[in-house]
């Protein structure tokens, strides 16, 4: 016969036993890791079609982050995480993650570390026919291993040059480019002009040219006092791809190019001259530094000498502000 202790000892073991094994369904047989009960997984965009901000996503006390975002068939979508310690004041925690001309089931994942108590979602923008974007967060109380797979955390974020920054955060950064054949001596290839009385009154802030010819060739940068008369005229392409989305996408500077029916752009000074290119072998100029206030003032490329079997090739890029 057992003692009687032996009985209440035993219907103790029992009752440990029944709370470790709710515990451990109840988590599903998972630690508190990346799965487990220190994580936390949600939906929170559904084919969102147009910008919106999120609700603070669930806090476990989480300090890795991920958002997978997947679109349709999209022209440009800009994105990114935010965080708050007051659920008042917002700040990005990651880049913002811009996608263009998206095929359809495209996925992004954008990563950041570090906790916060409020962390939302930021679909700043996004075009192209209706087509929507979902996106996924993941969060789990552990550091993050690594880089991130898709953007990489603003804290850490590399150093960029002006127009690039420019390019991400403004809507008015621009590229050109043209190319003429068999061109003559001092043939105009590619000029910006800021005229006088622009109507936002605004200054060209140079970035980089790059050149190239099919064959040898002789190229030099000069400033000018004029448009010329009878070029022909070049549509500048917003490096923001979402800048028509906000509706500014239009260029104050003018830009011109060959052939020129009047006269070409009056060459003032020289920037750079008898710059000799071997075929097919670009040469980029860093500008940086040059700016045009809108003073009947900019910058020409042109032929420094003829070209008589081939294309010569200029694109510079600039901002303005």
């Amino acid at each position: 016969m057992k003692h009687p202790i032996w009985k209440e000892f035993r219907w103790q073991l029992l009752l440990l036993a029944s709370v470790l094994l709710v515990v451990f369904v109840a988590s599903g047989w998972q630690g508190a890791g990346y799965i487990g009960v220190g994580s936390v997984a949600q939906q929170v965009l559904t084919n969102q079609t147009s910008p919106t901000t999120t609700s603070p996503v669930r806090n476990v006390g989480q300090s890795a982050h991920w958002l997978e975002y997947c679109t349709g068939t999209l022209t440009g979508i800009d994105i990114r995480l935010e965080a708050s310690f007051d659920a008042t004041t917002w700040f990005p925690i990651t880049d913002d993650s811009r996608v263009f001309n998206s095929v359809a089931g495209k996925c992004t994942v954008l990563e950041a570390g570090g906790y916060y108590p409020n962390v939302r979602v930021n679909l700043l923008a996004i075009s192209g026919g209706g087509a929507g974007v979902s996106a996924f967060y993941y969060g789990a109380i552990s550091p993050i291993t690594g880089s991130g797979a898709g953007v990489t955390a603003l804290r850490s974020i590399k150093n960029v040059s002006t127009l690039e920054a420019n390019s991400m955060t403004l809507f008015s950064t621009f590229t050109s480019s043209a190319s003429v054949t068999n061109p003559a001596i001092n043939a105009t290839i590619l000029a910006l002009f800021n005229a006088a009385g622009a109507a936002t009154a605004k200054s060209t802030y140079l970035g980089k040219a790059t050149l190239s010819c099919s064959a040898a060739c002789n190229v030099a940068i000069f400033t000018i006092s004029d448009s010329g008369t009878g070029c022909a005229t070049v549509t500048p392409a917003n490096l923001n791809g979402l800048a028509s989305t906000f509706g500014v996408s239009a260029a104050t500077t003018g830009v011109f190019t060959a052939p020129c029916g009047g006269a070409n752009p009056t060459a003032v000074t020289a920037l750079f001259k008898e710059i000799d290119l071997a075929a097919n072998q670009p040469f980029t100029i860093d500008l940086a530094g040059v700016i045009d206030p809108p003073l009947t003032q900019g910058i020409v490329i042109k032929a420094g000498a003829a070209l008589g079997a081939g294309n010569m090739t200029a694109a510079v890029s600039w901002y303005e502000q």
